[in-house]
């Protein structure tokens, strides 16, 4: 047994067994344990301007911060120190460590300082919180979970697997080093990017529970059978030109939650995935999204600048029947008429700088109830009014026909412009309410 004192050198020369402290202990010189030996610092502290020579074993159930000297390395021979408090609620001072174990099942260890380590071993049930410090190890087992809020490019190493849970919870951006994570969490808030290639194994999840998750140009593969859960609030981002080109097949479940956002927002064409019920639905950056089949929305969809949903003549987009379909883009009609490609949606939003586009070649009507900002008649066949139809952007005629029909519908825009194509006005008033020049005609 150890007495609490102050000493200048202090030596255990046990090669097996424990050498207990019975209170704490300040060292202001060389400590060395040996090899095979233990050093039970119990509940009490390890202090002073200690210089370790670590080739046994220290152990400490200690909750002070610290419980043992920061900014020292604690490497040796065996060079292990256990955090043994099973329930946490320990703190683990910045040091270079060979092996360091947390033995909590429950609670919470939390760093002080970046950690340096040799192997690292986590226990499952526990959490290490490594608040905004960096964790380095060159040899991981970690069975718990791993919280980072550090904003740096490695907030963890890079390239290890991490079977247990790794969560980036910061407030801020975060980099997501690349590695296989037995489950990923995303939480908080900020984007989170993937820094490259990277792997959630067997029966793992990804789990945005707050945030937005950015996969960039990479893919995230699923090892088996996993799943991909969004909370209400986080966004989801596909990054690549299919869902499966961001997140592979072995992702077999998405489960988007109430207030969730999925984000199509690569800048160029993508195909949106069917299959996934979506919450809140986005396009964004730019490029051409297609429906890859019937595609179901709890939520709202919003097509950003930029961006044009086609939903093509195969498919529909279906709202719930209490969402909107809110428009800066462009939107391509691909049935007969409008519902028919963006059914039950209680609400069309068409802002300044949307674009609705009768795009099938083939006879459409032009739904005379939405306010138009962009209107266009393009590929072929006859696309009739309904009822007077008005834009406060500009009418473009493309390709096809655009007929006023026999009941003379009026139309009313700033500017009409016929690029390819036919208008058919019959007896109908057009009202071109514009300035400068409201009527171009190039073909």
């Amino acid at each position: 047994y150890v007495p609490a004192g102050t000493y200048k050198t202090l030596t255990f020369s046990n090669t097996s067994g424990t050498d207990t402290a019975t209170g704490a202990l300040t060292v202001n010189g060389t400590m060395t344990t040996t090899s095979g030996g233990t050093l039970d610092m119990s509940t009490y502290q390890l202090l002073g301007t200690i210089t370790p020579a670590n080739n046994g074993t220290i152990t400490t159930s200690n909750t002070s911060s610290p419980a043992i000297p920061a900014s020292k390395d604690w490497t040796g021979t065996t060079g292990a120190v256990t955090f043994a408090v099973t329930t946490g609620g320990q703190y683990v001072p910045a040091g270079t460590y060979k092996t360091l174990t947390f033995s909590n099942t429950s609670g919470t260890d939390t760093a002080t300082g970046a950690l340096t380590v040799t192997t690292l071993n986590t226990t499952a049930g526990g959490t290490l919180n490594m608040v905004t410090y960096d964790l380095g190890v060159t040899n991981v087992t970690s069975n718990g979970i791993i919280k980072t809020q550090s904003v740096s490019g490695t907030p963890i190493t890079t390239g290890k697997t991490w079977a247990g849970t790794v969560e980036y919870n910061s407030a801020s951006a975060q980099t997501v080093v690349v590695g296989t994570y037995g489950n990923l969490t995303i939480s908080t808030g900020g984007t989170k990017t993937l820094a490259g290639a990277s792997a959630v194994s067997s029966n793992g999840t990804l789990a945005v529970s707050g945030g937005v998750f950015d996969p960039s140009t990479y893919l995230l593969t699923g090892s088996g059978t996993n799943t991909i859960t969004i909370a209400s609030g986080a966004t989801l981002l596909v990054g690549a030109s299919t869902f499966a080109g961001s997140y592979s097949a072995g992702f077999g479940t998405v489960t988007p939650a109430s207030g969730s956002t999925i984000d199509y927002y690569l800048n160029g064409a993508q195909a949106i995935a069917n299959g996934i019920s979506y919450h809140h639905l986005v396009t964004s950056s730019g490029g051409v999204k297609t429906l890859a089949g019937n595609t179901t929305v709890a939520g709202d969809v919003t097509v950003g600048t930029s961006t044009t949903l086609d939903p093509t003549s195969g498919f529909t987009l279906t709202g719930s029947g209490t969402n909107v379909l809110n428009v800066t883009g462009t939107i391509r009609v691909q049935h007969s008429t409008f519902a028919g490609s963006y059914p039950s949606f209680e609400t069309t939003t068409l802002n300044t700088g949307s674009v609705v586009d009768y795009y099938l070649s083939g006879t459409q009507t032009v739904d005379s109830t939405l306010s138009y900002y962009g209107l266009t008649i393009s590929t072929g066949g006859t696309k009739s009014l309904n009822g007077t139809t008005t834009t406060t952007g500009t009418l473009t005629i493309g390709g096809g026909t655009l007929d006023t029909t026999g009941s003379n519908y009026t139309v009313n825009t700033p500017n009409l412009t016929l690029t390819g194509g036919t208008f058919l006005p019959r007896s109908s008033t057009i009202n071109l309410t514009g300035t400068g020049t409201v009527f171009n005609y190039s073909s």
